[in-house]
């Protein structure tokens, strides 16, 4: 398969490496972003490892280009093309892959479901569900039902996650958790609150994290805890399911190559300082999860999108966010942005913007015919004593047109996008 790359970025490029070393698979185009900045040595990297792949000056030639599977979509972050480019990519059917956490602010990654539901669209996470096939492959996950998650702990009670990075700036520590709610999503429910040890002043919202540390409250009660901590080498991922019956322990460490993520594994029984540890064989690669996704579609079996996933993640870093300026814990809301949920808010602000009118209208018409009484004339004096009518007609068209979500019908392709967000869940 022929695959064009779209931006660089870390998670971008460990699937550049896995292409170069296949036969059958390669990257055919590849477009740098226009503001990479730091990302030169990654774009020299590309290069270096995929010396026949073409690179364009134009992104819009991958809009319908010849022989292309799919579309990877990469950083830097905050490239302030990438949701136009998303959207018309989205918009002509291209199979997307995007690294997570994508390029896109939370309220245009709304936008872009929306249009994702629209036109039916294959966009997927790229990091998703190969962390998913990671966890399935060794024996971490028995079921996708979370009160019965932990094979040996029994239904989760508390889940620690320690994470180990390499750079320690605001935005790698971010990503961080980003990419890691997926899975603690997945292991303890959803989650509804969200809290960090220690604030920050709005001068200091740009400065390093050296240690980070993120205790969560779940749907199910559970406690999360995830932590950030810097290390010169080997980092990876911790996580200590502890449960009735015991705990579970899973160690992910990155490779000296960083090409893949060696997983290890302990049961630690209840009552026992000591358990078994085993390594998984051959974790699956980033890019054979790209392709069986692509075989899939081919066959017209739709893996469903986890861009809604992704999403939800935007929204645990947007909270973490507001907990580090104000100090505090922050709710979090579990509904998720819909067509319905955006035009209420439509419908919110306008009724809002009428209000203001409308005070502005009664005070004016009572000035206004004041003045009419005064100078004597009476046509001015009969206009605007009807101003209740006219006020009375608007707010009528208003209350009319909330009853449109009842009578526009939802598109097939928004109900099936719909109940894939349900069975992904």
């Amino acid at each position: 398969m022929q695959f064009a790359l779209l931006g660089i970025d870390e998670e971008a490029l460990l699937v550049v490496r896995e292409l170069a070393r296949s036969d059958e698979h390669s990257l055919r185009y590849f477009s740098p972003a226009t503001n990479a900045g730091a990302a030169g040595s990654q774009i020299a990297e590309v290069q270096r490892l995929c010396p026949f792949a073409e690179v364009l000056d134009d992104w819009e030639y991958l809009l319908a280009p010849q022989g292309m599977d799919a579309v990877v979509i990469a950083g830097p972050q905050g490239a302030t093309e990438r949701f136009e480019q998303m959207r018309r990519f989205i918009q002509e059917g291209v199979p997307l892959f995007v690294t997570h956490p994508p390029a896109v602010a939370l309220l245009e990654a709304y936008e872009l479901e929306m249009v994702r539901q629209e036109f039916n669209a294959p966009v997927w996470s790229l990091l998703l569900p190969w962390r998913e096939r990671i966890w399935t492959n060794s024996g971490f996950l028995r079921t996708r039902d979370p009160e019965v998650a932990g094979v040996h702990c029994g239904p989760v009670e508390q889940l620690t996650c320690e994470r180990f990075v390499a750079g320690t700036t605001r935005e790698s520590v971010l990503a961080h958790l980003a990419r890691d709610f997926s899975l603690i999503r997945e292991l303890s429910g959803e989650v509804i609150q969200v809290a960090t040890l220690g604030g920050m002043g709005q001068q200091d919202l740009q400065r390093d994290l050296p240690q980070l540390t993120v205790q969560m409250t779940t749907e199910r009660r559970v406690l999360v805890r995830w932590t950030a901590e810097a290390v010169d080498e080997m980092p990876g991922l911790r996580l200590t399911l502890t449960g009735p019956q015991g705990k579970h322990r899973v160690e992910m460490r990155r490779s000296a190559d960083a090409t893949i993520d060696q997983v290890f594994y302990t049961i630690v029984e209840q009552g026992s300082a000591t358990g078994a540890r085993a390594q998984v064989e051959d974790p699956p690669s980033r890019l054979e999860v790209l392709v069986g996704h692509l075989q899939a579609l081919q066959g017209d079996i739709a893996f469903p999108s986890n861009w809604s996933e992704a999403i939800r993640s935007l929204e645990i870093v947007e909270a973490v966010e507001k907990s580090l300026k104000k100090g505090r814990t922050i709710s979090v809301g579990v509904e998720g942005r819909t067509e319905t949920d955006a035009f209420k808010g439509t419908m919110a602000s306008v009724g809002c913007v009428l209000l203001i009118v409308e005070l502005l209208v009664v005070i004016g018409s009572a000035v206004m015919l004041k003045i009419a009484e005064k100078v004597g004339n009476q046509t001015l004096v009969n206009i605007f004593r009807w101003w209740p009518a006219l006020l009375m007609g608007v707010f009528g068209v208003f209350l009319v047109l909330q009853f449109l979500r009842f009578i526009i019908p939802i598109s097939e392709g928004k109900g099936r996008g719909n109940d894939d967000q349900a069975d992904s869940r």
